[in-house]
């Protein structure tokens, strides 16, 4: 079995049942918190310049626009990701694990409430596309001594970038192991 089937299994076989209810309301916690630090962020002016960028970006044509949460505006599902990331990077009070040097609520949040808005995702599923996020970043961000390696200008939150997203799109979207 290659690493890449290891990771698979992992993210596929992660339910929220499993783990002790002390944990799913911490994970609660970082959910209400990176919520937070998305909503001060949006208020930000650094924000509202990214938002009009966007909005240079978006087509009037386009029917599946959802809200950008955080800010008066629909738009297309990555850009609604995006916008919500960065005002949420922007406050600098996003959750951090030390030991990976990443901050996972800055990226797996915004994208687990826009990708679950997107796709009607509810309870359960939606809490395990953000556990399954979270412990995929922060575990190659151990992996790959994240807290040193920021210090040679690798940061590990966009090393690990794009595999977070992509591990909660999986999960919320119920995608096969295949």
């Amino acid at each position: 079995m290659t690493l890449i089937d290891h990771l698979s299994n992992f993210i596929f076989e992660l339910k929220i049942k499993q783990f002790p209810l002390e944990t799913i309301d911490q994970l609660r916690l970082h959910i209400f918190d990176s919520l937070g630090s998305l909503m001060l962020g949006a208020l930000t002016e650094e924000a509202n310049v990214h938002k009009e960028l966007i909005k240079n970006f978006i087509s009037s044509n386009d029917d599946n626009y959802i809200p950008v949460i955080g800010f008066d505006l629909y738009a297309p599902l990555p850009y609604a990701t995006m916008l919500s990331s960065i005002a949420t990077r922007l406050t600098e009070t996003d959750d951090i694990d030390i030991s990976s040097c990443i901050t996972p609520g800055s990226l797996i949040v915004p994208s687990a409430l826009s990708i679950g808005f997107f796709v009607g995702a509810k309870g359960d599923h939606f809490l395990e596309s953000v556990m399954a996020g979270y412990e995929v970043m922060t575990r190659l961000g151990a992996a790959v001594d994240g807290a040193h390696i920021i210090y040679k200008g690798i940061w590990p939150t966009y090393l690990f970038a794009t595999i977070g997203v992509a591990t909660v799109l999986s999960k919320i979207c119920g995608f096969s192991l295949e």
